[in-house]
């Protein structure tokens, strides 16, 4: 059996527990550490969410971090939850969004796109033409879902006793 890790410290721990204020210079330091783990791959922050909380609040460059995340962690693959909805609003044209893929892709921090089904209709509105862009780009596609099992019958809930 075969057992892979994915490591989500960069993104997620620091979204999850820092409120995305992980600085470059802390994953600069763990980086080189993380890359010789032999981890399956490694998240960063690279949604445009973590672009606007470093340029905003930390005033730093984050594609400069990409590039220095790349180049800190040459062996393990780079990845993020790579959806079609790239800013918190309406989707954006796919255009756009081709974009912002195909030019974090040229930092070299991003080569594993994690594509997430939170809703039935994602397989048919976003899979379609995320899944090839992110192949052209030469990006391992890994599709991630989501679900929840229902029962026909309905779950009893406790009541208040008096």
């Amino acid at each position: 059996m075969n057992v892979n890790f994915v490591d989500t410290t960069l993104r997620d721990g620091a979204q999850s527990l820092w409120a995305m204020w992980m600085r470059t210079g802390v994953m600069e330091q763990v980086a080189p550490d993380l890359d010789a783990a032999g981890l399956a791959a490694i998240e960063l922050p690279l949604n445009p969410t973590f672009f606007k909380k470093r340029i905003r609040d930390m005033k730093e460059d984050p594609w400069e971090m990409l590039r220095l995340m790349a180049r800190l962690m040459p062996r393990t693959p780079k990845a993020c939850m790579a959806g079609a909805t790239i800013n918190s609003f309406e989707p954006p044209p796919r255009s756009i969004v081709k974009l912002f893929y195909q030019r974090v892709a040229a930092t070299g921090a991003f080569n594993r796109a994690q594509l997430m089904a939170n809703t039935m209709d994602q397989r048919t509105r976003d899979f379609p033409w995320l899944v090839p862009l992110h192949r052209e780009l030469g990006i391992q596609v890994v599709i991630a879902l989501a679900y929840q099992i229902r029962s026909r019958r309905a779950i009893p809930t406790p009541t208040m006793r008096s």
